[in-house]
């Protein structure tokens, strides 16, 4: 996103933000944003008032005058008048952009609340299979933080948890759905 060509005035004037839903919708454009008067008729007729943006991949991306951004991007910038360089989803759902929903943070801190990756034989990050056994083994600001070798993935993945809850990750991290009842 080219910060110096989207302000916050630009955004207000183009589009109307939904803090609760994360929903931005194309307001009624000016003529001055057109070349021709029908260029101004038939867009407004076709888009004022619509959903903005389009939800290929795992965010929201709107174009606005010629510089593309993503929808979390544009919702801080709405509301706060900044783009921070990171942004947190806390719920993880890179599509939901209610503000309640973001922060502005440190690309370590996004790391620590990523989800799981899929195809893992654990199915946890963190958790692998090593020669018969459970290994739990995490990466910590970019060194490996070794949690030891299990006989069984459940006892792997409550060690992986705890791991990744001692060294200050997101309680979302990783795929933990069979263990969140479980205290540590």
């Amino acid at each position: 996103m080219n910060r110096d060509t989207l302000t916050q005035d630009i955004l207000k004037e183009l589009l109307h933000y939904n803090p609760d839903t994360g929903v931005f919708t194309w307001r009624r454009r000016d003529r001055r944003w057109f070349a021709t008067k029908r260029a101004h008729s038939v867009w407004n007729a076709r888009y004022a008032g619509r959903k903005a943006g389009t939800t290929k991949g795992p965010y929201v991306q709107l174009i606005l005058v010629g510089v593309r951004c993503y929808g979390h991007q544009a919702a801080y910038l709405y509301a706060h008048g900044y783009v921070p360089d990171e942004i947190l989803h806390d719920n993880q759902d890179g599509r939901f952009n209610a503000i309640s929903n973001l922060k502005a943070g440190t690309r370590a801190e996004n790391l620590k609340n990523m989800k799981g990756r899929k195809g893992t034989a654990s199915g946890v990050t963190g958790v692998s299979r090593m020669r018969g056994k459970w290994q739990v083994c995490v990466m910590v600001n970019g060194r490996r933080v070794r949690g030891g070798t299990f006989a069984t993935i459940a006892q792997a993945k409550i060690a992986a948890k705890a791991l990744y809850q001692k060294h200050g990750f997101h309680p979302n991290h990783g795929n933990f759905e069979e263990h969140k009842n479980v205290q540590i």
